[in-house]
């Protein structure tokens, strides 16, 4: 039952919707042994000392019924999908907001450590922290930060209530994480650490934290101040605002204290590799300290020393020191912190009960055939990997198979093109995957009639791409794919038709534009077949930048490129120089005076989330059986292998470039035995 909102004041934005307590915390729910004690030592350090000129953080006590860090450390250990919500704008500079320091870091290291426990994760954040985040996590986990989903929260009022409950419904996490996200008081205003109304240049993010309370999802608020979200009901907390007007009413379940948000994050994912035994993969007080300085490289700055000067020394006005960088805290303070939350944390024993159940929710994997004419098995397996891995905690084999024998794809008949696809995809089906996901778009062109006879059920590429373009990729999209793609019609017409399309983009067209004709396709000079050769990890890139340029030039033809919303790789070959292009397509608009930024996206995500979507049904309803994967399979202990109708040891070479020195089974495929 939500709790009534007070009348609003006359110069405050109205708050639409009620605030939802948490479920009530129970500690005897959690049975912690021995590992208490070590982690209530951890939370201590974490506290540390405050700024001078605010009474020490050492002692405060929370609320009744509010968690602590033994209970949220439990709740992200049982969970499967985590969303980690982030970042406040503190200042607004020349009309655009300016993020702080604390959040984005601390967010980066608890995150990877959940990816490390191969949980699912969700970062949300506004435009203005976005960038902020990314750099952090890139800082310590460049996979983790091509792969992760990094989502936008712009929305307020009664929008921001809609997009918190569509998200929330969409990702479904088990847990709702808020680090240093601004918190409302009982008017709705959001006010900084020094007082300052913050409503103008902040979203409603708190109000998934509020929403995930109304579901009965475990809410977890790590933070220094009462002004966050989450943090309301704590006495004696070392607030700025202590105006019984100014209580702040958005509380979270667990409730972890911190002298700043990034070593509260920090030393909450220290704990949680330490628990799942996974020390090695440790975020070190450099690395945290190498994040903070990345932000501020991307435009954010310290809140409380009002400047981004790292490092500089300033007098406070007040006969106090400050140092630049997170809080005004000195940076040799930090380390000694960090060092001591490392002591502590190599003493926590790994928790084997739930180590053995998470193997266990893992299970036997889940094998998904992804198919393609050659190399592009490769590149968009690799990638489908990567962002499968990042966002659920689904075991999936991967089983690529490849026609190299018949590549390019391109310049066939269709009829031909035709039974190619279909025999393919009956040898695929034959190795007994629960799904196959297409990654050759030009295969899906032969789609219905390919599929004829086919049970297994068929991630149709176009399908999941056109769609997302259809919602996500603005007025102006742009396609570019191969020749044999664009020579159909399938992509502008099932955009055209998509029930996704966003009514608001009115007369969206999407420019279709191919890299290279027929006769580039045949020299092997286009860019797909430049990819295949490995042109692109030559030393000299200068046969892949003018393949680039060649057809950001058609792209200019057919469009104004200051007016391109967003650029899709409709080839699965293009995303391995997906930040060439992008670096290219920049370069040109900016000679245009465009400074904005065009997202070029790799179409694996969408068809990564229609994955990871069916596989929750699967797993959840247990409705469709598991089909009898065939012995070649079975006697395959590598999660990721390869069979193809050429010579594997001319396709070693490529699987070795992506995969790098693993050990990925390559086997010779016989399609001729499914040939009509």
């Amino acid at each position: 039952m939500g709790i009534p909102v007070p009348r609003v004041l006359r110069d405050s934005p109205p708050v639409h919707a009620p605030i939802f307590a948490p479920r009530p915390l129970v500690h005897d729910e959690y049975n912690y042994g021995p590992r208490a004690e070590l982690i209530r030592k951890i939370e201590e350090a974490g506290r540390g000392a405050w700024l001078p000129e605010k009474p020490a953080a050492t002692g405060i006590r929370r609320a009744e019924g509010a968690g602590d860090m033994c209970s949220a450390a439990h709740a992200l250990m049982m969970a499967k999908k985590v969303m980690i919500c982030t970042g406040m704008n503190s200042t607004k500079t020349d009309m655009c907001p300016r993020p702080d320091t604390d959040g984005p870091p601390g967010a980066a290291a608890l995150g990877n450590a959940l990816i490390v426990l191969k949980k699912g994760i969700m970062f949300v954040t506004d435009t203005a922290n976005r960038p902020t985040v990314r750099i952090s996590l890139e800082t310590i986990n460049p996979v983790a930060a091509e792969y992760c989903p990094f989502v936008e929260f712009n929305k307020t009022g009664l929008q921001g209530q809609y997009a918190a409950k569509a998200l929330i419904d969409e990702f479904n996490p088990d847990v709702v994480v808020a680090l240093g996200v601004p918190g409302r008081d009982i008017h709705g205003i959001r006010f900084n650490i020094r007082g300052k109304n913050i409503n103008g240049f902040n979203s409603d993010i708190d109000e998934l934290v509020n929403h995930a309370n109304s579901r009965g999802i475990d809410t977890i608020a790590i933070g220094d101040d009462g002004n966050l979200a989450g943090m309301a009901g704590a006495s004696n907390m070392p607030m700025t605002l202590t105006l019984p007007e100014n209580q702040f009413v958005i509380r979270a379940r667990h409730q972890v204290f911190s002298m700043t948000v990034n070593l509260g994050g920090h030393a909450l994912a220290e704990t949680l590799l330490a628990i799942g035994d996974r020390k090695e993969k440790s975020c070190t007080g450099n690395a945290l300290d190498a994040m903070v300085v990345k932000t501020v490289y991307v435009g954010a700055a310290d809140s409380v020393a009002c400047s981004s000067f790292l490092g500089r020394s300033l007098p406070d006005g007040h006969g106090n020191e400050l140092f630049c960088g997170v809080k005004g805290i000195n940076p040799a303070l930090q380390q000694q912190i960090v060092r001591s939350l490392a002591e502590i944390t190599s003493l926590l024993t790994p928790d084997r009960d739930n180590i053995q159940r998470m193997d266990r929710t893992i299970g036997d994997p889940v094998v998904v055939g992804t198919y393609d004419s050659s190399d592009g098995a490769i590149f968009a397996t690799r990638n489908l990997k990567g962002f499968v891995k990042a966002r659920s905690p689904h075991n999936i084999k991967f089983v690529m198979v490849s026609d190299h024998d018949k590549s390019p794809y391109s310049g066939k008949s269709t009829l031909e093109l035709t039974r190619l696809v279909s025999v393919g995809l009956r040898f695929t089906e034959s190795l007994g995957p629960q799904f196959i996901a297409m990654v050759c778009n030009t295969a899906c062109t032969t789609f219905p009639a390919a599929l004829n006879g086919i049970e297994t059920r068929v991630l149709n590429l176009i399908d999941v791409t056109s769609n997302a373009i259809a919602e996500h990729g603005g007025l102006n999209p742009v396609l570019l794919s191969t020749f044999a793609t664009a020579s159909h019609t399938m992509y502008a017409d099932t955009v055209r038709s998509s029930p996704k399309r966003n009514p608001l983009a009115g007369a969206q067209n999407l420019v279709h534009v191919f890299a290279g004709d027929q006769e580039a396709c045949d020299a092997k000079t286009d860019l797909a077949s430049l990819i295949n050769k490995r042109v692109h990890l030559c030393e000299d890139k200068t046969k892949i930048w003018e393949a680039i340029n060649k057809f950001i030039d058609l792209i200019a033809e057919k469009c104004d490129l200051r007016y391109v919303t967003s650029l899709w790789l409709g080839c699965t070959h293009y995303p391995v120089i997906k930040h060439m292009i992008k670096d290219g397509l920049d370069a040109r608009r900016r000679e245009l005076g465009c400074m904005d930024i065009v997202e070029v996206i790799d179409p694996m995500e969408y068809q990564a989330a229609a994955l990871i979507a069916i596989t929750d049904d699967l797993i959840k309803t247990l409705t469709e059986k598991r089909k009898e994967i065939s012995e070649k399979i079975k006697n395959i202990t590598a999660k990721v292998c390869m069979f193809t109708s050429g010579d594997p040891n001319q396709v070693r070479p490529s699987v070795t470039a992506i995969f790098g020195h693993k050990e990925v089974p390559i086997e010779k495929a016989d399609f001729s035995m499914l040939a009509e």
